[in-house]
């Protein structure tokens, strides 16, 4: 039985619970934790660790599933898979193989080593608590600022990845004493709301079987008739608006140097597996999470697939029919 294990704090990264309970427990390392218990550490997804620690407390205090879904970015990687993906990894999070069992994550990690924290909520943590804590939606890819207080989130990055594990790392350990920034670009605060969203919706939200809010969402401002017949999106003019919205930075860095013509197809078969680009072009057309992964199609399609589409002129028959009804 462990003894001063914490209650995870509201949005509390999983991480950020196990600094706490090495701190409380007078622990010297993490990693000498990891080997004499068995606990692996990771940043920000679900591991082994959750189980280990759950079936060392008493029974029913906290849930595997709950925590991995409420303490990590789970719910925000898992976004886009197919529901029979996210089940499989949910049935997954009791299993001592979960570590290793999605090797996505894994090289989205590497991107990731570091943490992201905001400089007023840790007064605020530290006044309300006695303690500041890293909290989870601060660490979503390109959330650069804090929802709660409105300025810019700082970055703590060690030069290597086993510093996180080599010792209890909390937000006031590390802030670096510097004036809080509130000075944020137009579309932070869209995007960041985007992102939380992503984030925080019930674990079944995501791509829908058949149609594309998302694409119809776009394809009122770009729609593109090509060959007389199919419709996609005109993708120069649509990548122009998002280098005037993000930067070209951004914009470069997710759809390169020009966006290629088949990316309209895997936007509307929802064939991206990461979130990005899907909240990019949501936030910059305005179009909330509740619609873009919502039970209803935004527009009214016929039944037909979704991969082509056709723009169905008038028959000569046709064109008589509605003639006679406009002179009745």
């Amino acid at each position: 039985m462990l003894q001063y294990f914490p209650t995870p704090y509201p949005d509390e990264l999983w991480y950020s619970v196990m600094c706490r309970y090495y701190i409380r427990s007078g622990c010297e390392t993490l990693l000498t934790v990891k080997s004499r218990n068995h606990f692996p550490i990771r940043l920000f997804f679900p591991d082994s660790s959750i189980m280990e620690i759950v079936n060392q407390l008493p029974e029913g205090l906290f849930s595997v599933r709950d925590i991995a879904i409420n303490h990590t970015l789970f719910p925000y990687f898992s976004r886009m898979y197919p529901q029979e993906r996210k089940q499989e990894l949910i049935n997954g999070f009791s299993s001592s193989a979960m570590q290793t069992d999605n090797p996505e994550w894994r090289v989205i990690a590497r991107s990731m080593p570091k943490l992201k924290y905001c400089p007023d909520c840790i007064k605020a943590d530290q006044k309300r608590y006695g303690e500041s804590y890293w909290h989870r939606e601060h660490q979503i890819p390109y959330m650069s600022i804090c929802r709660k207080h409105g300025c810019r989130l700082k970055e703590h990055s060690c030069k290597l990845r086993q510093e996180f594990t080599e010792g209890p790392i909390l937000p006031e350990f590390i802030q670096d004493g510097t004036g809080t920034e509130y000075f944020t670009q137009p579309y932070e605060k869209t995007l960041a709301d985007v992102l939380y969203s992503y984030l925080t919706l019930p674990i079944d939200a995501g791509p829908t079987q058949g149609y594309s809010n998302l694409f119809y969402g776009l394809e009122q401002e770009y729609q593109h008739i090509r060959n007389s017949r199919v419709i996609t999106l005109d993708t120069h003019r649509l990548y122009a608006d998002l280098k005037s919205f993000y930067g070209e930075k951004i914009t470069r860095g997710f759809f390169g140097k020009s966006m290629p013509q088949y990316v309209p197809m895997k936007l509307r078969n929802w064939e991206f597996t990461t979130p990005e680009r899907y909240a990019l072009l949501a936030a910059m057309i305005g179009q909330a999470p509740e619609i873009t992964f919502g039970e209803n199609q935004r527009i009214s399609h016929e039944a037909e697939s979704i991969r082509v589409r056709e723009i169905r002129f008038p028959t000569m028959r046709q064109k008589a029919d509605l003639m006679k009804a406009v002179n009745i």
